[in-house]
């Protein structure tokens, strides 16, 4: 069982914490800061890698719910999470954007 955060809690200054475990109910909160800016994208990615499976699924989510310009990105990390993770789901969630209508989101697929 998992301890109770502090009501002080920043997933922002908790990816910068090589110890941090992240859990299913901060991947929502980690997509965010993928896209909030470089500074913290890359320690949020780290966290979803580490997540895996519920991660790659609420990133595909996000490639089809939003822009198609930023669909590459999503792709991306699905494909990041299918390289440490490479279940029969997540590479079929990969898999699915080989078709894809953006050009750049088939290339990362």
């Amino acid at each position: 069982m998992s301890r109770k955060r502090p009501p002080d809690f920043s997933l922002e200054a908790a990816v910068a914490d090589p110890g941090f475990t992240p859990r299913v109910t901060d991947v929502p909160g980690l997509l965010d800061l993928v896209v909030a800016g470089p500074e913290r994208a890359e320690l949020a990615e780290r966290a979803l890698l580490r997540i895996g499976l519920a991660a790659a699924i609420q990133a595909d989510a996000r490639a089809a719910s939003e822009p198609v310009a930023s669909r590459p990105r999503w792709v991306r990390l699905v494909g990041r999470i299918a390289s440490v993770e490479p279940s029969g789901e997540v590479v079929a969630l990969l898999a699915a954007h080989l078709t894809d209508d953006d050009p750049r989101a088939r290339r990362l697929a």
